[in-house]
């Protein structure tokens, strides 16, 4: 023929195979008043899509010890940083694009990287290949969550735990874009979006517990106070 057509498979183009390594090293150590427990993982998840992916640290360590015979105390801490890469566009517009678009401009002597089509085809004409390519978005979060406890049971079936404990959690995501032409969307400067959040909560309470039996009767009475403050 004197034309060929060519044609995008844009879900073969955008969408890979990818890999999931995920490393847990554990720590425990117990006897008969103490109870240690510490962990710390990586995960690193490459995405399926293009210019997509997770990774994670993670840091859990407890404890748990008796004083005597009728104390006894412990604390919980874990500790989190994420990092992920998000994908830019939608399904639905991925759905959309102009199978007639080549991922990349193979004409001699053009000034675009990626194919490009005019506006007045059919179909979504943005090169989302490039776009994925070229804008440079990170999510950032770091989480915390701690708590100590403190259980004393001086005779049978009366006890009084209390406990004291937070959480707090901040994130950072920004996008990055250089100058770049795609025919349909162009930009002539470099760009920088940043969205900057945190928060935290701080709970304690305190509970006073006695389990008895009265006539073959299980009784089970409780007093206590809770108070949360967050922000």
């Amino acid at each position: 023929p004197d034309t060929i057509i060519r044609s995008t498979d844009w879900m073969k183009e955008l969408y890979h195979k990818a890999t999931l390594q995920n490393y847990v090293l554990n720590y425990s150590a117990g006897g008969e008043f103490s109870n240690q427990y510490a962990s710390l993982s990586y995960t690193n998840e490459e995405g399926t899509y293009i210019s997509t992916g997770y990774k994670k640290f993670s840091l859990t360590f407890n404890t748990d010890n008796k004083v005597g015979k009728w104390i006894e105390l412990g604390n919980s801490l874990n500790i989190s940083f994420g990092e992920r890469n998000p994908q830019e566009w939608a399904q639905n517009a991925i759905m959309e694009v102009n199978p007639f678009m080549l991922v990349y401009d193979t004409l001699p002597n053009s000034p675009y990287t990626y194919g490009i089509l005019p506006k007045k085809y059919l179909f979504n004409t943005q090169n989302i290949y490039g776009t994925e390519l070229i804008f440079d978005r990170i999510d950032k979060s770091w989480n915390g969550l701690g708590s100590i406890y403190l259980l004393v049971s001086p005779f049978k079936g009366l006890t009084w735990k209390t406990t004291a404990g937070g959480t707090f959690n901040y994130y950072n995501s920004y996008k990055h874009t250089d100058p770049y032409d795609l025919y349909v969307a162009k930009e002539t400067v470099d760009r920088l979006y940043t969205n900057l959040g945190h928060g935290t909560t701080y709970t304690a309470n305190s509970f006073l517990t006695y389990n008895f039996e009265l006539q073959k009767h299980k009784i089970a009475l409780m007093a206590g106070w809770e108070i949360q403050s967050i922000s």
